[in-house]
């Protein structure tokens, strides 16, 4: 990232300080004054700076940006509100607001930070992509999976489908070798004498329930040893023969199919695609510009016309006063230019440019 690049690690509210903020991002900068420590900045506008910047906990390097319509923000760099926060973005003529952040205390009627930013927000998205929402109140939930059983079983972790599969095959050889006990057992292949030269058993080389377990094995695996076999005196045999050949052949695609697209997910393919621990705020062609940075790892299986979409997710208040919690705004990045498709050969970096058409 630039050296001097403004670091921000939380959204700033669309609803505090709202005619500052579209000063700030509406129009150009006409210049950067930077300060060392708070302490060296000069009152702006009247307003003890240095002051509330030590209040604030604010004492690294930063800078004055001065628009075109001659107002003026604190840009900070480095820690600011708390340890997690990495920038602030703060009105210099207009710091002063009755608003405090989440967990601080403050008198009724005093005066407080002057740009909303709540340092609980819990995030919507976490950064490996997963979505951090609760989904309550759906009607048959339980039967909508079970209708789409194959995608249900890939949302699974690897211990539960292998549990699965291995529970899945030692079911079905019980249940089928129960099945040949059945027919066995009616025909007396157990409690008949083998003595007997002229009489033939349904299942050749079986005398234990043992034996049948194993049989059931080896006809759904398709093994064959050679040592069990159905014999022509069975007909019923034959007919359980192919229905359960032709299951041990579904359901080995079946978890074939399973394993193999559980493996192929786009999901892991992530895992080598590289963000920028921050999100920055960058001054570009006279514009600030909300920028992160990614990498593709892997040197051979290059990513082709990746595309990427950014969007601002806030909460909406309609005409009719009806709130919506998560409006959803898309931010361009070069949508029309064709900067969205990305060929990831080397780090690139993805910018939003804040102006009048930003949701931000």
């Amino acid at each position: 990232m630039p050296s001097d690049a403004f670091f921000l690690s939380q959204r700033l509210p669309h609803t505090h300080n709202q005619q500052g903020l579209n000063s700030l991002y509406n129009q150009r900068i006409t210049s950067l004054q930077e300060y060392r420590r708070p302490l060296e900045i000069k009152p702006i506008g009247g307003f003890d700076v240095a002051g509330k910047l030590n209040q604030w906990g604010i004492n690294h390097r930063g800078q004055v940006a001065t628009l075109e319509n001659g107002e003026r923000f604190l840009v900070h760099k480095g820690p600011g509100f708390g340890h997690n926060s990495q920038t602030v973005v703060v009105d210099a003529n207009q710091m002063s607001r009755k608003w405090t952040p989440h967990g601080s205390s403050v008198q009724p009627g005093s005066q407080s930070v002057g740009l909303g930013v709540n340092l609980n927000y819990r995030r919507l998205f976490t950064k490996e992509g997963d979505i951090n929402l609760i989904r309550l109140n759906i009607e048959q939930r339980r039967r909508r999976h079970l209708r789409d059983f194959f995608t249900s079983l890939l949302e699974f972790g690897w211990c539960s489908i292998l549990s699965l599969l291995a529970l899945s095959f030692v079911l079905s050889w019980l249940i089928f070798a129960g099945f040949w006990f059945l027919i066995m057992h009616i025909h007396g292949d157990f409690s008949h004498n083998s003595a007997n030269s002229t009489w033939i058993p349904y299942v050749a080389g079986v005398r234990t329930l043992v034996g049948v377990v194993l049989f059931s094995i080896e006809t759904q695996q398709t093994i064959g040893y050679g040592t069990r076999s159905v014999t022509e005196q069975c007909e019923s045999g034959v007919i359980l023969l192919a229905i359960h050949t032709c299951f041990g052949l579904v359901m080995q695609a079946l978890w074939a199919g399973i394993v193999y697209s559980k493996l192929a997910r786009p999901k892991n393919r992530r895992r080598t695609l590289i963000w920028s621990r921050q999100a920055v705020i960058f001054l570009r062609d006279r514009y600030l510009t909300l920028q992160v940075r990614i990498a593709d790892i892997r040197p051979r299986s290059t990513l082709v016309e990746a595309h990427v979409r950014m969007y601002f997710i806030a909460e909406r208040v309609t005409n009719e006063k009806e709130k919506i919690p998560l409006n959803i705004l898309d931010m361009n990045v070069g949508l029309d230019t064709g900067r969205d498709r990305l060929l990831l050969m080397w780090p690139l970096t993805i910018e939003h440019r804040i102006d009048f058409k930003s949701p931000l």
